[in-house]
């Protein structure tokens, strides 16, 4: 019995070897093919994405040259006269504010200081590094991704105050992302959302809030695709990194589309 015992499993080894090769070999390729897919799917996404946050970007080009006719807002930051800077300021800001070029005017001094903020409490992470700039190419706007201190995400323009002779200081608009992700949901009827870099959900366009999504999420993958449930329908998701022009991950775009009837059809093959 001892014996006959000895030759099944002997025969079942080779079996069960080659039963596992093949289970293996089929995870590694789906494994393959869904990188594959993420990588298809976030470069479509991303063409779309960067377009419309270009566009978004352009829409506050022309507010530098504004600021700059403001001729009593920069003699008094020329001056550092300050109480007459905040009151010029804010009259720019309740006369411009609530058309949707921007949320945040900030002001700063030759030197580099903060001496104006429509939102004291928005403090942006890269603002040395964007004020540096313009001082270094006072013709140029500075244009990109910003981050605040909890690693939320914004459109911002950099940009010098200056007359034709002299610097007299440098201000930013910053802009929120809710209109560029609202743009994209509404030109493929996406559910799409933004998150900082600790997977935490800035804005949502109408992702499903369950457990589901926010583990997909937080995942580790910085590109990846997947299915997660919205009441009776399935979303087939993507997930990939937002970065700003030096190629540095700000967080992570998320964009979803209910495709059930085409999910349910491969499910039967």
């Amino acid at each position: 019995m001892l014996l006959r015992t000895r030759m099944t499993m002997m025969l079942l080894l080779p079996v069960l070897f080659i039963t596992a090769i093949l289970i293996g070999a089929k995870i590694l390729l789906q494994n393959q093919m869904e990188q594959r897919l993420a990588e298809v799917v976030s470069l479509s996404n991303a063409l779309i994405w960067n377009q419309l946050v270009e566009d978004s970007l352009a829409e506050m080009d022309q507010l530098a040259g504004e600021v700059n006719d403001e001729y009593e807002l920069r003699m008094a930051l020329k001056n550092n006269e300050l109480d007459e800077l905040t009151r010029q300021a804010e009259k720019y800001v309740s006369l411009t504010g609530d058309l949707g070029n921007y949320d945040t005017l900030q002001l700063f001094s030759k030197d580099l200081e903060q001496v104006y903020s429509s939102r004291p409490e928005l403090k942006i992470k890269q603002i040395g590094g964007l004020l540096q700039a313009s001082a270094e190419e006072p013709k140029q706007l500075i244009k990109g991704l910003v981050t605040d201190a909890n690693g939320n995400i914004y459109a911002s323009i950099t940009f010098a105050l200056k007359s034709r002779r002299s610097m007299m200081g440098h201000g930013v608009f910053i802009k929120q992302l809710t209109p560029v992700l609202e743009q994209l949901a509404e030109r493929g009827d996406y559910a799409v959302g933004l998150t900082n870099n600790n997977s935490e959900l800035q804005i949502n366009v109408a992702l499903p809030d369950t457990d589901e999504t926010r583990d997909f999420m937080q995942q580790s993958k910085q590109e990846a695709v997947g299915v997660v449930s919205k009441e009776d329908r399935q979303l087939f998701i993507s997930k990939q990194p937002v970065r700003n022009k030096t190629g540095d991950a700000l967080g992570y775009l998320l964009v979803a589309r209910d495709d059930t009837e085409q999910l349910a059809q491969i499910a039967q093959f």
